[in-house]
C-alpha cells in the first residue's frame, strides 16, 4: 500500500515481514502497535477518507494512549519519522532499520527509546523527550536531541509476531566516520 492508516481501540499487531507500505500512521487508545515492513518507511499522515458507511477518521504519526502502550516498529529498510512517535503513560518506543532512521518532523515521546540501524541514526529534533536512550548502529554516526534530562542505558530485547528488537545497551557506533552527538535541555546521566 503507499498509505497505510490504522486506528483501534485495543492491540495493533501487524509483523508479516511482507508487509509494505510506503507511509504508516496508527493510534489505539488501549495496548501496544507493533508493526513491521519489508523495506523504508515513512511514519507520516493518512487522511480522513469514506466509502459508503464507513469512515476512516485522518491518523498522524504512531499514537497510544491508555496503558501497556509501547511502539516497535521494524523494517527492512530506511525509516523516516515525518510525525510524532507517542507512546502514553511511560510507554516504550523501539525502532529497527536496516538502513537509518531519521527525524523530519513530530518528536518521540517515551519513557524508554530503543534504536537500531544499518546506517546513520539522526533523530534530533528538539522536542524529543526520552527518559532512557540506547541507540546502534552498524554504519553511520548516531545524533539524538532531548527536551529535558535523559539517561543513556539500556533498551531490552522485544519480540511481537515478526517485529523483533535486540537489546540494545549504550550508545553504540560501529565502522568508519562514526561519530556520536547526544544534545538535551537538561542533565544527561551515562549509565552505560
Amino acid at each position: 500500500a503507499n498509505l497505510l492508516g490504522m486506528t483501534a481501540a485495543g492491540v495493533i499487531d501487524v509483523t508479516t515481514t511482507t508487509n509494505n507500505a510506503a507511509t504508516l500512521a496508527a493510534t489505539t487508545s488501549a495496548g501496544t502497535i507493533n508493526y513491521r515492513d519489508a523495506d523504508a518507511l515513512t511514519v507520516g499522515t493518512v487522511a480522513t477518507q469514506t466509502v459508503s458507511n464507513a469512515t476512516f477518521a485522518a491518523t498522524t504519526g504512531l499514537v497510544t494512549t491508555g496503558t501497556g502502550t509501547d511502539i516497535l516498529v521494524q523494517t527492512g529498510g530506511a525509516q523516516t519519522l515525518a510525525q510524532a512517535l507517542t507512546a502514553a503513560n511511560t510507554g516504550n518506543v523501539r525502532l529497527a532499520s536496516g538502513a537509518g532512521i531519521s527525524q523530519t518532523g513530530g518528536s518521540i515521546t517515551a519513557n524508554l527509546l530503543g534504536m537500531t540501524a544499518g546506517g546513520a541514526i539522526d533523530v534530533t529534533v528538539s522536542t524529543n523527550n526520552a527518559a532512557t536512550l540506547a541507540a546502534t548502529t552498524s554504519a553511520g554516526t548516531i545524533a539524538y536531541r532531548d527536551t529535558d534530562a535523559l539517561t543513556v542505558g539500556t533498551v531490552g530485547a522485544q519480540t511481537v509476531g515478526s517485529a523483533t528488537f535486540a537489546a540494545t545497551n549504550g550508545l553504540v557506533t560501529t565502522g568508519t566516520g562514526t561519530d556520536i552527538l547526544v544534545q538535551t535541555g537538561g542533565a544527561q546521566t551515562l549509565t552505560q
